[in-house]
């Protein structure tokens, strides 16, 4: 399982990256309400329009938009500048609660689409295909196995000639998928369905497969969900990071093999797709960017679709509709993830809180604000530590915040670009304590070879000395000798040059003085 750095943001934080973050992406082009350029054939309140996805066909990049407005039709769409060519041919497509409902292409570029039924006992869930632009639809899957709720959205990957093909299709009624395989090059479909283990329904949900890894759920009022193969839930991003108002998934990967997801939000004054970098099957996600808004026309199901075109240099292009606000292309203007945070943690020294982070990469990085915030409180800027810039190399990052109260505080990073955007890492948090007396434990372990830690506690800033003894009362080494804040501290004593014996050691803090035995055998 992969392991990384679990982000939580708050959720108002999303008003304040919103403006920062369009700055990360270039819009190639938009068809929408918010632009006042929605195609004629697109609804502006009906919400005839709820699933579409980007793919290349015969050699040309395509945007394939269902839709229902005044019929059953699948547009096809300029995916390089958002120009209509024209329609798929609908023969023969009937049934189900509505006929057509998403569609998606597979990787050898043949088109697949899918009706909604909404009892897949009696009614049957249809997949068809259309092996190009102008060849006619024929059903792959007609299928009233699986009861439930299918078609809202469905995902397919791979290619029939390696039977590598798989047809995800969510249930938006009750807590299951369905994988549908082809062993025989796309000639027939088994269908099997994945129980997921907390029984998670949203509405207008979605699954996308990972190879070696398991599944990405996302639907309304579920927040994104990770799963095994066999279904088990292995992690829940944080509603802070991804909030429960979103629905369709995506993921993909940078050329330094870090896992994105693309998702499709809704809400007042959101109707675009927010893009996350996914710390791994535990639920650890950061907020990378957001497109911008659609429009602003009632989206009452939250309906909305989302798809990924790796460009092959590092950028990607995000393809996101939102039902009756449109669609549109954005490409992200750098290699995503600027800044790869793969720690950041904390330990205290008496009063003092060291803090440590280490970057992977960097690009364009101006440097991290360090920000600190006391139970309760809020956050403010205590520290400001300057970037490497730019840097293949992993490199280290420290600082100390030092003479603090007894308490809990909880830290996090605003790692900020040259341009600007910045983005909020996980917030960590430690304990200081301040003790309220001074003391000498004894050594632990005793006997020892030949190595044993000593700790003392101090109740105030103090000059403290810490010496070693033989039993003649000679001297042999000092480990403290110095000013130390209020708090609780531990040595390693190293007697490698040493006999065997018993030894004293003595500490010596203001009016305290204390006076402990330790042997040492060989």
């Amino acid at each position: 399982m992969l392991k990384s750095i679990k982000f939580l943001t708050m959720l108002t934080l999303f008003l304040v990256i919103s403006s920062v973050s369009f700055a990360q992406f270039e819009t190639i082009w938009e068809n929408s309400a918010a632009n006042s350029t929605l195609p004629t054939w697109f609804s502006a309140s009906a919400s005839t329009e709820r699933g579409f996805t980007v793919g290349v066909v015969d050699g040309n990049e395509r945007v394939f938009v269902a839709s229902r407005n005044g019929g059953s039709f699948i547009y096809i769409v300029d995916a390089t500048d958002g120009s209509d060519v024209g329609q798929l041919d609908m023969t023969g497509v009937s049934g189900g609660t509505f006929a057509i409902n998403d569609v998606d292409v597979s990787a050898d570029g043949e088109i697949y689409a899918c009706n909604l039924t909404t009892g897949g006992l009696t009614s049957a869930f249809k997949v068809y295909r259309w092996a190009n632009e102008s060849a006619q639809p024929e059903v792959v899957i007609e299928s009233t196995t699986f009861d439930g709720r299918y078609g809202d959205k469905f995902t397919v990957k791979g290619s029939k000639a390696d039977n590598s093909l798989k047809i995800m299709a969510a249930n938006g009624s009750a807590g299951n998928f369905v994988i549908y395989s082809t062993a025989d090059n796309g000639a027939s479909f088994t269908g099997a369905q994945v129980i997921m283990s907390d029984n998670a329904a949203g509405s207008s949900p979605s699954v996308d497969m990972i190879p070696s890894l398991g599944y990405l759920y996302n639907g309304n009022g579920t927040g994104l969900k990770y799963y095994d193969f066999g279904g088990m839930l292995e992690g829940t991003v944080d509603g802070a990071v991804i909030p429960t108002g979103t629905n369709a998934v995506r993921h993909f990967y940078t050329m330094n093999n870090i896992l994105f997801s693309a998702v499709f939000r809704y809400g007042t004054g959101f109707q675009n797709a927010m893009v996350v970098e996914l710390g791994g099957f535990s639920g650890e996600a950061s907020l990378y960017a957001m497109t911008p808004t659609l429009g602003a026309n009632a989206n009452g199901n939250g309906t909305g679709d989302v798809s990924v075109k790796d460009n092959g240099d590092g950028s990607f292009t995000i393809y996101v509709m939102c039902t009756n606000n449109g669609f549109g292309a954005y490409t992200t203007t750098d290699a995503p993830l600027p800044v790869e945070l793969t720690s950041f943690t904390a330990n205290t020294t008496g009063t003092t809180v060291n803090l440590t982070w280490k970057t992977a990469s960097e690009l364009n990085n101006r440097g991290f604000a360090v920000e600190r915030r006391a139970e309760n409180g809020s956050y403010t800027q205590i520290a400001f530590v300057d970037g490497a810039v730019n840097s293949l190399e992993e490199k280290v990052y420290n600082f100390a915040d030092a003479n603090l109260q007894a308490g809990t505080y909880f830290y996090r990073l605003r790692q900020t670009d040259l341009d600007g955007s910045y983005t909020v890492s996980n917030e960590i948090s430690v304990e200081v304590t301040v003790p309220q007396e001074f003391s000498l434990s004894q050594n632990y372990p005793n006997p020892f070879n030949p190595t044993t830690v000593i700790k003392f506690s101090t109740p105030e800033n103090s000059n403290v000395k810490l010496s070693v003894f033989n039993m003649l009362g000679e001297e042999i080494t000092t480990l403290v000798n110095g000013y130390k804040e209020a708090g609780s501290y531990e040595v390693k004593f190293d007697a490698s040059n040493l006999n065997s014996g018993i030894y004293l050691y003595k500490i010596e803090a203001g009016d305290f003085v204390n006076i402990k035995k330790m042997m040492l055998v060989k």
